[in-house]
């Protein structure tokens, strides 16, 4: 039984750090960003079929690896009025690096009995293409004492990410038995994810007085991360879709020049962590099939270079 893992979830963010607190309007940024890391699912545990049957397999008993290497274009709107701060941010991956998406199979010895749930039964590397489209909206107010070179910002944001993978071109090992590899042509698979992540964040910013520099740390958190995906077996079939809940957290550190008081230029650096567990939805030509727990994680890195104009 074959299933994926996936991920997401890293975004591209890139705030105009810097923007003067003694000026309010509006304004304008372009974000060039490079996304790294991998979105995985596990499946196992507890089972239960279409005839109202149940049980329970070892976990992990399968296990999809989608990394990403993409290049992410992002365009964002700042707003401050008072002490408030809104930023909304659409971004999409201009290009993207193949990748190897990896499938993990252990043994079910009751299927074969020259395994065990630790023998690593059936295993295949295949090429990906991936592509990802996010928005991001925030809300901040803020706060800086007087005479101090230190501001705050405190806040709530919602993070939408999607990530789509088309995989193909493959090739199937059998560690546990030692067999000759088989190739797999073509299309095999079509992966979806979508992460929807409302968080909770704060952010120390500090100015280095008369050098139009400053830098700035942000740690944002989520007990309410959601995950949907939908995994498309071409080769059999078989249709696989999970939800699962869960947390999310995310580090954030850049640093900014301020040319002029509306031209900035910020680089940052930017990490996704993103765990849930749920159960995944498995149909056969459209047919019902089966129930199973199910795990999703993401674990991405984005570095960033942002112009504010």
């Amino acid at each position: 039984m074959r299933i994926i893992l996936v991920a997401v979830v890293t975004l591209s963010f890139s705030v105009a750090a810097s923007q003067s607190l003694a000026e309010e309007g509006s304004s304008l940024d372009v974000t060039f960003s490079q996304l790294s890391g991998s979105t995985d699912y596990q499946i196992g545990g507890l089972v239960q079929l279409a005839n109202g049957a149940s049980g329970y397999v070892h976990f992990p008993l399968s296990k999809l690896d989608f990394p990403s290497e993409m290049s992410v274009l992002g365009i964002g709107l700042n707003i401050r009025h008072a002490r408030n701060l809104i930023t909304a941010r659409i971004s999409s991956s201009t290009d993207a690096s193949p990748t190897t998406m990896r499938d993990y199979d252990w043994g079910v010895p009751d299927v074969n009995p020259f395994t065990t749930p630790s023998t690593l039964d059936i295993y295949s590397e295949s090429e990906s293409d991936g592509e990802m489209q996010m928005l991001e909206l925030r809300y901040a107010g803020i706060s800086q004492p007087k005479y101090s070179d230190f501001t705050r910002y405190i806040g709530v944001g919602l993070l939408i990410q999607k990530f789509h993978f088309d995989v193909h071109d493959g090739l199937q090992e059998y560690p546990s038995m030692g067999f000759p590899a088989d190739p797999l042509p073509g299309d095999i698979l079509i992966y979806d994810v979508d992460m929807y992540i409302p968080y909770g964040f704060v952010r120390i910013e500090r100015e280095a007085r008369d050098s139009g520099w400053s830098w700035y740390a942000e740690l944002a958190a989520s007990a309410w991360a959601t995950v949907e995906d939908q995994d498309q077996h071409l080769l059999r079939g078989k249709v696989n879709q999970g939800n699962y809940d869960g947390t999310a957290i995310i580090y954030d550190l850049g640093v900014t020049y301020q040319g002029s008081s509306k031209f900035m230029v910020t680089l940052s650096y930017r990490q996704t962590n993103i765990d849930t567990e749920g159960e995944q939805v498995s149909s056969l030509d459209g047919i019902y099939n089966h129930t199973i727990y199910a795990e999703n994680h993401s674990e991405h890195s984005l570095y960033s270079l942002s112009l504010n104009l």
